[in-house]
Order: structure tokens, then C-alpha cells, then sequence
């Protein structure tokens, strides 16, 4: 954490969600300073996924407070959470699959690259395309084609992708749903190294994840969740602090992956 800042940047007050498709929340607590990881982790259902929802935007809590820098905000919709400064890199979708690489990574960004005329946004398509040239290399992902679909792009890298426009764009916040999950090992380590360098810019980063060891090589504290609630917690772990989750087993999401990267290989 870094010492010029005292106050944190995101605190999660009672936070309680309802229990319905998905495993609820139930006054979850914890302080996000600047430039720290937090690795919330956890088995498949022990309330990740609600609380990546909260804090797209997605789900409004049922009872508690989110406080951002001091003050009390209300986080959707989605695009009330992005005004804020809050990136969110999801598990099966880091990008939208179909678009162009350079308009999904400028979707729900549009204000960046496009001026109005009236009640219409104009979008500079050149500045964008250039603009993503700069965010594939920034994301190793070099000589990458701005034009073609994000599909042609790998797990891994789209992930990685996704977390380098957020750097890029100077967010303040970047939520990881399961960033490392079904992907080669070597694929996973640059993730980590990316999402470490992300936390040397100042960016306040919430890591959540069943794959515990992983975890232990970024974060600064933990959040371990059980059945929505919080079942541990501790600063600046050691690996053998997660023996609770280190056998999650694989989530249906990475399942899904697995199988469409197995179909793309063999065609």
C-alpha cells in the first residue's frame, strides 16, 4: 500500500445481497486503499460472483453501504460504476466477442474518442484504432490487428487486453472475475505480472479467484468467502494461509472456455 494515501478509496459496509441464482452476500466489510490488491477468495458459490455484480454495477445491494473516497455512492447502472473509474474484467467476456478489437474496447467508452454534434456522438474512428494499437502493445500483444474480432484473440489475451485498456484509461478501480482460470500456466504468470503492474500505477485492484496460490504472489490482503460470507480475512499472506480453497474445483464458466478452445484448436 502506498504511504502517501491514508484514507481508502473503496469501503464495503455490511454489504448484503439476497440470495437467488446465484450465491448471496451477507454483510461482507472490507477497506481498499490506493495502489493495494485485495484477492477475494473462495470455492465455486461462496459469493464471488455476487459481489463482482455489485460492484459493476449490475446487482444493487440489498442492505449495507459501498463508500467511495468517504462518501456513499450507488453503483448502477453499469455506466455509473465506469463514471466513477471502475473497470471490470469478467471471466467468460473480458471483451465483447463479436466487435472489432477496437470498438469493444471502446464500447460504454465513447465520450474518450467522439465529439458531439448536436444529440449525436461522432466517433473518431482513427483516434481509436491508433489509441488500440497502443493498448494491444501495452498488452504484449504485438503487430495485433485492431480490426479484427476480439474472437480471434485467445483467453489470455483478451484478458490481459482488457486490463491493459483499463490502465490506459487511468481507472481507479479494477474488478478481476477469475482472470487466471483456464488458461496455460505461463499465460496465468504474465496475468499476474500485468495485474501487479497495474497495482504500481495507483490502481486499487480486487482479485477474485478460487486459484488460491495465485492469489498469494500479488495480493496484499484477503478476503476468504464461504457460502456468502466471510470466513477469513489477513494482510500480506503467505500461501499456506489459503489451504481452505486451494482445491476449487473448475467453475462451469472455465468449463465452457475449455471447450471452445479445444473446438478452435482442432478446426
Amino acid at each position: 500500500m502506498s504511504d502517501v494515501f491514508t484514507a481508502p478509496r473503496l469501503s464495503l459496509q455490511d454489504l448484503s445481497v439476497a440470495a437467488g441464482p446465484q450465491t448471496g452476500l451477507e454483510k461482507i466489510s472490507f477497506d481498499l486503499h490506493p495502489g493495494e490488491i485485495l484477492a477475494v477468495l473462495g470455492e465455486n458459490g461462496a459469493g464471488k460472483a455476487a459481489l463482482v455484480r455489485v460492484l459493476a454495477g449490475l446487482r444493487h445491494p440489498d442492505g449495507g453501504k459501498i463508500v467511495w473516497y468517504g462518501k456513499p455512492v450507488a453503483l448502477g447502472p453499469p455506466l455509473a460504476a465506469i463514471s466513477l473509474g471502475i473497470s471490470t474484467v469478467w471471466q467468460a467476456h473480458a471483451l465483447y466477442p463479436g466487435l472489432p478489437v477496437w470498438r469493444s474496447l471502446f464500447l460504454l467508452h465513447e465520450d474518450r474518442i467522439g465529439r458531439r454534434i448536436g444529440p449525436v456522438l461522432v466517433l473518431k474512428k482513427r483516434q481509436a484504432r491508433e489509441q488500440s494499437r497502443t493498448i494491444l502493445a501495452a498488452a504484449g500483444i504485438d503487430g495485433g490487428d485492431v480490426d479484427q474480432p476480439v474472437s480471434a484473440l485467445s483467453w489470455a489475451q483478451q484478458r490481459a487486453l482488457a486490463i491493459a485498456r483499463a490502465v490506459y484509461f487511468k481507472s481507479s478501480l479494477l474488478v478481476l472475475e477469475n482472470v487466471t482460470s483456464a488458461v496455460p500456466e505461463p499465460e496465468a504468470d504474465r496475468l499476474l505480472k500485468q495485474i501487479d503492474a497495474a497495482r504500481k500505477t495507483g490502481m486499487s485492484v480486487i482479485f477474485c479467484t478460487g486459484h488460491a496460490e495465485q492469489a498469494a504472489q500479488v495480493c496484499d490482503q484477503f478476503v476468504l468467502l464461504h457460502k456468502g460470507r466471510i470466513q477469513a480475512t489477513g494482510d500480506k499472506p503467505e500461501p499456506a494461509d489459503f489451504k481452505p480453497c486451494r482445491a476449487a474445483s473448475p467453475s462451469p464458466a472455465d468449463a465452457e472456455i475449455r471447450r471452445k478452445t479445444a473446438a478452435s484448436q482442432a478446426s
